[in-house]
């Protein structure tokens, strides 16, 4: 989690080399086929995405969003290393989206930071 808190938002104006299969982890982890539906699960409007995007960089507020709400790895997202999913319990629950539901607030807050990181 360092690295994405501290060194990857660092080199946001350097293009990923490895973007195409990080996009295509993030979208597994998100279970989106399509930017379209990466796009709506990240609550951004699609051409909001296509702009993000054309940048061949994952914003880190999509990584955080993807590693709260699915249990997605950040790490394994950028890297294609170690394990798809983090070792929480409770977000292998089959419920864990439902929960998110139950906090209006926290829901919001999580998708307007991936709102805000679309800017």
């Amino acid at each position: 989690m360092t690295f994405l808190l501290q060194e990857y938002p660092k080199l946001a104006n350097a293009p990923d080399p490895c973007f195409e299969r990080a996009l295509e982890r993030l979208k597994e982890a998100c279970s989106c086929f399509s930017l379209v539906q990466l796009a709506d699960f990240m609550a951004c409007p699609q051409d909001e995405a296509r702009r993000i995007l054309a940048g061949r960089r994952l914003p880190s507020a999509w990584l955080l969003f993807a590693a709260f709400t699915r249990g997605a790895n950040p790490f394994w997202v950028l890297s294609g290393k170690g394990t798809p999913l983090l070792n929480w319990n409770y977000r292998a629950a089959r419920g864990a989206l439902d929960a998110l539901e139950e906090r209006p607030l926290l829901t919001r807050m999580l998708k307007r930071t991936a709102q805000w990181a679309s800017r």
